[in-house]
């Protein structure tokens, strides 16, 4: 018999806090050191989630998910603001990306780069470097771009497209399958 069951925030493990990353007890997971006590939480949990921690953020798009990062754009309301449908005014606010490690919701870009660079620093990531705000109104869903020279995240800030991460090690052109 085949059944249904609702995966709850009782199964999964809070990674709002960051404590994976900012713990005292660090080893390495792939690439990122990690607090070992978090580490055995994180283990047996059906997955993890983060807490939009301003008043009214919300994911409004589609994340996108490459090279073991996730990318979510999400919307925060600057006012209660509503038009005559009762609806929010899409202005009326501010976006901003997050780009999370898919095992455990750690930051893996540096945004608050003295130099610039978001892969410059990654020894010292935190629970701030996993955001960056990008501008006023709803941001679009994060996308791929493919080009000759390597694989780029783009979204909008402020209703131009932004180049946020370009540093990936992706093949530089796409492969489809062909089925015969």
């Amino acid at each position: 018999a085949t059944q249904f069951f609702t995966i709850t925030e009782d199964w999964m493990y809070d990674a709002t806090a960051n404590q994976l990353q900012d713990g005292t007890d660090n080893k390495l997971m792939g690439e990122v050191s990690v607090d070992d006590e978090e580490l055995k939480l994180l283990k047996p949990a059906a997955g993890w989630y983060i807490t939009l921690e301003d008043t009214g953020e919300k994911a409004l798009s589609t994340p996108l998910a490459i090279e073991g990062r996730a990318f979510v754009t999400t919307f925060i309301p600057l006012t209660n603001r509503t038009d005559a449908n009762n609806c929010p005014i899409a202005h009326d606010g501010n976006g901003r990306i997050y780009a999370l490690d898919i095992e455990g919701g750690m930051a893996v870009t540096d945004w608050d780069s003295q130099t610039g660079d978001p892969t410059d620093d990654l020894d010292d990531l935190n629970k701030a470097n996993r955001k960056k705000d990008l501008g006023l109104g709803i941001p679009a869903s994060p996308e791929a771009l493919f080009r000759p020279d390597g694989v780029s995240v783009l979204t909008t800030d402020d209703g131009s497209a932004e180049v946020l991460e370009d540093k990936f090690s992706l093949p530089k052109s796409r492969i489809y399958w062909i089925e015969e």
